[in-house]
């Protein structure tokens, strides 16, 4: 797999799960008021997760560049090479 395809790939699995854990979080602040206040402390740890996937899917659109990728491509051949 080529590395661009690869920063793509993580980058579009690493949204679904956020818009996973969105959806379930919005789930959770449509329920009934005894049944919210038993999970509310789960609530904010979801929304910890919610960031830290926003970070590392800014992570790897920042990091994730052609140049990357051709110097990912010319570590590999040169441990090939060996």
């Amino acid at each position: 797999m080529k590395a661009m395809n690869c920063c793509k790939t993580m980058e579009a699995e690493l949204t679904a799960w956020k818009a996973n854990v969105y959806d379930i979080v919005r789930n959770i602040e449509n329920l009934p008021g005894g049944k919210k206040e038993k999970i509310l402390p789960n609530i904010e740890d979801l929304h910890m997760l919610t960031a830290k996937l926003d970070d590392r899917i800014e992570q790897i659109r920042a990091d994730c560049t052609p140049e990357t990728g051709i110097d990912d491509i010319r570590a590999e051949k040169e441990l090939f090479d060996k």
